[in-house]
């Protein structure tokens, strides 16, 4: 198997140009997802307010989806970094390694001999409008991004510990992620012949650790998303893999490319790599079942990231060896037009749904069946980035030096933006993201992970748990006792004593462990749910 060591990798002009061009949208598109606001409530009460890593204070649930994004926010926010600033840096630091790997892969695909290098991948992903905002998000987009290079690079070259290393933590970049790597470690011993023993170590390690700390803190294997998402919605989770595919062209990507490689294969070239492109083919497709499953996102692309990045590597060095192979053509200046034309293509085309270039600032954005687009975002102005976001966000770090302990009573929001503004109030999250009752609770979905009957069960939440101005294990069985709970609590009984042993637990290791072994199933509704009050 070739070195990675042995390529002299040096940037072509038009990888050059493609890179510059990328630079500029993924600075013009970033943009804050409003459940970031999520992680930063947490990073914030850990690091100064001292209320541990906590969504409310005494309440410990597990809201967010990525543990690593989690510990990336910690490592910027301990510097005191506003978050635009964080998100900012992160974007561009995050696609600036991102398009260095592009170049790696493609040049080790291409192979020796074929001419100048014009890199389709890095085109595609530098243009692509879902790839480019996914750099920023605020949330953990960037890191599925880059955990697609990391299984790039790993395939060219699985000898190395320093690949091996960062694929054994796509775990900790999204749960599910377990999935391509026991993939890969399963691939490399059957089709390789080797065992890497770095990457299971190392995955056992970050994975099992993550999972003690997990049961410690939270008593629970999983976090209270993957409960609120833990349902089969296939038909909506097809049509959210159109939704992203079918904006950039990927069929005819796809296409194309197996053309390429069947006329490559005919006139018997050599260095296809096939090993490598497999690995990645079957990588990026394990990931895809689960978002199908769950019925996809709200927001397009998001959860195919990951997918989409490392499906477009695999591609990496077709086109210039069907250009020297086929048509006979090694003129750079050729291949430079060639390149500058398909990212040409690719920047001025835009999502269906949205009703003019992004670029320009001036789009408006049409729900797909729920699906929604970073543009809503991008626009809101609580979420927009301006000087005085900036200087709002440092305001509240001065603040927090001086911020009052007393607590206020629990309010319902889903607006996150608001919660983490209100930091030092206390929320029920309607949508059930750091609500583990809520999460579990059985109600038709209006939009991805969006369902509006929860709504009236968070009241239900909020006023018990205000009354009693306190939170504890228990509440609900007091709140029982004295005619305070609703119909639904009352015939559920059971399962949310389970759940607020978890959330009021005292990280008791063994009596945690216990409570995690312990099923807590599904809370469904019985003829009255109570209303808002």
């Amino acid at each position: 198997m070739r070195s990675l060591e042995k390529l002299v990798y040096r940037p072509a002009p038009i990888e050059l140009l493609a890179a510059a061009v990328g630079l500029v949208l993924v600075f013009r598109y970033r943009w804050i997802l409003d459940d970031s606001f999520i992680y930063y409530r947490y990073v914030d009460n850990l690091l100064f307010l001292h209320r541990g890593l906590v969504f409310n204070t005494d309440e410990f649930v597990e809201g967010y989806s990525s543990p690593l994004w989690l510990m990336v926010l910690i490592g910027f926010r301990s510097l005191r970094l506003d978050y635009w600033t964080i998100t900012t840096a992160v974007a561009i630091v995050s696609y600036c390694a991102f398009a260095l790997a592009c170049g790696v892969t493609n040049q080790a695909l291409k192979g020796q001999g074929f001419g100048p290098t014009i890199n389709i991948p890095l085109i595609c992903v530098s243009t692509a409008y879902g790839p480019v905002c996914y750099f920023s998000s605020g949330s953990e987009g960037p890191l599925m991004q880059l955990a697609a290079a990391a299984v790039a690079l790993y395939a060219l070259k699985p000898s190395s510990k320093i690949f091996q290393v960062l694929v054994a933590g796509l775990p900790l970049v999204r749960n599910e992620f377990v999935i391509p790597v026991l993939l890969i470690v399963l691939y490399s011993w059957l089709v390789w012949r080797q065992l890497p023993r770095v990457l299971i170590a190392t995955s056992a390690l970050l994975g099992f650790g993550y999972l003690a700390f997990r049961v410690y803190y939270f008593a629970e294997f999983f976090p209270a998303p993957f409960y609120l998402k833990d349902k089969v919605s296939v038909r909506q989770g097809l049509h959210y893999l159109g939704n992203c595919i079918e904006p950039y062209a990927v069929w005819w990507f796809l296409a194309a490319a197996a053309v390429m490689l069947m006329l490559n294969r005919i006139l018997g070239q050599g260095h296809l790599r096939m090993k490598s492109r497999v690995l990645m083919w079957l990588a990026a497709g394990s990931a895809i079942p689960y978002v199908v499953k769950v019925g996809g996102d709200m927001m397009h692309y998001r959860l195919l990231a990951f997918s989409f990045c490392l499906m477009i590597l695999s591609l990496g060095g077709l086109v210039e060896r069907w250009l020297s192979s086929v048509i006979q053509s090694r003129s750079a200046m050729v291949r430079f037009v060639l390149g500058v034309a398909v990212g040409a293509v690719a920047v001025v085309h835009y999502p269906r749904f949205l009703s003019s270039h992004p670029f320009w600032g001036k789009e408006e954005r049409e729900a797909d069946q729920g699906i929604s687009d970073a543009s809503y975002h991008r626009h809101s102005p609580p979420l927009e980035f301006t000087s005085s976001r900036t200087q709002e966000d440092r305001s509240r770090l001065d603040r927090y030096d001086h911020q009052d302990a007393s607590l206020s009573d629990f309010k319902v929001e889903c607006w996150c933006q608001s919660m983490f503004e209100d930091i030092g109030n206390r929320y029920v999250h309607f949508c059930g993201l750091t609500e583990p009752i809520l999460a579990r609770v059985d109600v038709p979905e209006q939009r991805p992970g969006h369902k509006a009957g929860l709504l009236p069960l968070a009241y239900d939440l909020a006023r018990i748990r205000s009354h009693y101005h306190y939170v504890k294990r228990g509440i609900t069985d007091i709140a029982i006792r004295d005619g305070l709970a609703p119909k639904w609590l009352s015939a559920n009984r059971n399962k949310t004593r389970m759940v607020e042993a978890r959330m009021y637990n005292s990280h008791d290791f063994i009596e945690n462990l216990e409570q995690s072994l312990r099923r807590v199933g599904t809370i469904r509704l019985g003829s009255s749910s109570g209303e808002p009050h």
